[in-house]
């Protein structure tokens, strides 16, 4: 490029042109001459117009309405690749963001997960029945000592079983109560 600009410059001075200009003795003059910049808001150049000729010449108002036009072009483009830009590293840093998240979920999940047969490990090393009910009389597990006490509630002693229904199976299965006693023995349970 520095070559063409040379040459146009040099063409330019031999046939006498841009007299009584910058541009006759120095070529960055001659350059800018020819070259109308476009900046963005923040004032950073986005592009610029080159119109070099042999010859100085004004540009015409139906030519510079043709230069905005392209400017305005310029700096759309200019803003979209931007915004695309910014929406790519914003969509990087969520993935991170995510990526990161899902690890600590998925160590979390571990620790709990080795807990939790931590404390199987312990309740089933105790030689007595063991049974664990949640806050809403819910079942949340048993040993097998507690399964071997009662094998006739096989089917009920499973996680998440109201103890209400337990208990109604006990008392028809594990220990016979009559019909007309059964409501009062499951509530003094």
């Amino acid at each position: 490029f520095d070559e063409k600009l040379k040459e146009l410059y040099e063409k330019a001075m031999t046939a006498d042109k841009w007299q009584a200009t910058s541009a006759v003795h120095d070529r960055v003059a001659y350059w800018t001459a020819g070259v109308l910049a476009y900046f963005d808001a923040a004032g950073r150049t986005i592009g610029h117009v080159f119109a070099m000729s042999d010859m100085p010449a004004e540009f015409s108002d139906e030519a510079l309405h043709l230069v905005r036009v392209v400017a305005r072009w310029v700096e759309a483009n200019h803003e979209r690749a931007q915004a695309e830009d910014e929406l790519r590293r914003m969509n990087e840093d969520l993935e991170d963001r995510i990526a990161q998240r899902t690890r600590e979920l998925q160590s979390a999940n571990n620790g709990l997960e080795s807990a939790r047969q931590l404390l199987i490990d312990a309740i089933e090393s105790i030689s007595e029945g063991f049974v664990l009910w949640d806050a809403g009389d819910r079942l949340l597990l048993c040993n097998s000592h507690y399964r071997e006490m009662y094998e006739t509630l096989a089917d009920v002693l499973v996680p998440g079983t109201p103890f209400a229904v337990v208990a109604e199976a006990a008392a028809i299965r594990q220990h016979p109560i009559a019909e007309q006693d059964r409501e009062s023995w499951i509530a003094q349970r």
